[in-house]
C-alpha cells in the first residue's frame, strides 16, 4: 500500500463531502506521523503532540477525529492520559460502503491508472516531496552502525519524566538550537534561565500526573511549553511599579529619632 492510496482516498470522500480545515490537518498531520514511525498499525499519537504541531486545542482535536472516523478515514483507540497515548489506523472503506470498517488491505494501486498518479503528483508542491521511505530506512541503517545513537524506535520509547528531564538538560546542541528557536520568537533565553525554565516545564508535567513520555514529543512539546507560558514576560526587563503618591522615605532609623508619645 502507497501514499497515493491514503491521498486519492482522501480527496474522493472530500469531493462528495468536504472536510473541514481542521479536519485536513489533522488528517495529514497523522498521515506524517504514520510515515515517521515506518507505516505501523496501529501507531501512537498523542494528543498533546498534535496540539502543538497544528497550534490549536485539545477539543479541537477530538472534534476533527471524530469526523474523520465518522466518513471512515481513520480508527482510533483513545489514550489513558497517563503515558499511554492514543493508537490510530488508517482506512481505505467505511461504515457507509459495507457495513464493517477495514484496515488498509485491498490493493487499490492496482486500481488507479498512471494518469491518474501523474495528475496527484502533479498537484503536491515541489517543497514537500513525498518520502522514499525505503531510502530513509537504508539511511537509518548506515547511521546505527557508524554510531550509537539511538534508532527511530529507541527515541519513541517512552521513558520516565527524570530519565527524559536528565536527557535534555545534558544535550548541549539541542539547548542550544532550543535557545535561537525562542530567541526568534521574542524570548531571550539561554544557559541557566533556559535550564530552568525546562526544570519548570518537567514539574508541570508532574503537576498533571504524567510519569513518562516519548522522547522526540517532549523535545517538540518543550518549546512550546515555554512560548505559550512565558509570551507576556520581558525577560531582561525589570519591572517597576511607583504609586501616585510617590516613593516614601524614612530618615529616622535609631529609637531616639522618633518623637512623640508611645
Amino acid at each position: 500500500m502507497s501514499i497515493y492510496d491514503y491521498l486519492i482516498y482522501f480527496w474522493q470522500k472530500n469531493e462528495y463531502d468536504q472536510c473541514s480545515l481542521s479536519e485536513i490537518a489533522l488528517y495529514f498531520c497523522l498521515l506524517h506521523e504514520s510515515n515517521r514511525q515506518h507505516w505501523a498499525s496501529p501507531f501512537k499519537a498523542s494528543t498533546q503532540m498534535l496540539m502543538a504541531r497544528l497550534g490549536t486545542s485539545k477539543p479541537n482535536i477530538m472534534k476533527a477525529r471524530e469526523s474523520l472516523m465518522r466518513r471512515g478515514l481513520i480508527s482510533y483507540v483513545k489514550g489513558d492520559g497517563k503515558g499511554k497515548p492514543a493508537l490510530y489506523t488508517f482506512l481505505l472503506s467505511s461504515e457507509e460502503d459495507d457495513g464493517q470498517p477495514q484496515e488498509l488491505t485491498q490493493p487499490l494501486t492496482q486500481m488507479i491508472t498512471p494518469v491518474m498518479t501523474q495528475q496527484v503528483t502533479q498537484v503536491l508542491p515541489p517543497a514537500l516531496p513525498l518520502p522514499n521511505i525505503k531510502e530513509e530506512d537504508s539511511r537509518n541503517a548506515v547511521r546505527k552502525e557508524k554510531s550509537s545513537t539511538p534508532s527511530p524506535s529507541q527515541a519513541n520509547k517512552e521513558l520516565t519524566l527524570d530519565e527524559l528531564q536528565g536527557k535534555l538538560l545534558a544535550d548541549t546542541e539541542w539547548m542550544n538550537g532550543l535557545s535561537k528557536r525562542l530567541t526568534a520568537v521574542g524570548f531571550n533565553l539561554s544557559g541557566d534561565n533556559l535550564k530552568g525554565k525546562i526544570n519548570e516545564f518537567f514539574d508541570d508535567l508532574r503537576s498533571r500526573k504524567i510519569t513518562h513520555k516519548e522522547e522526540n514529543d517532549c523535545r517538540n512539546y518543550v518549546f512550546n511549553w515555554i512560548k505559550y507560558h512565558n509570551k507576556n514576560n520581558n525577560y531582561g526587563q525589570e519591572r517597576k511599579c511607583e504609586s501616585k503618591a510617590g516613593p516614601t522615605q524614612i530618615s529616622d532609623n535609631r529609637p531616639e529619632d522618633y518623637k512623640g508619645a508611645c
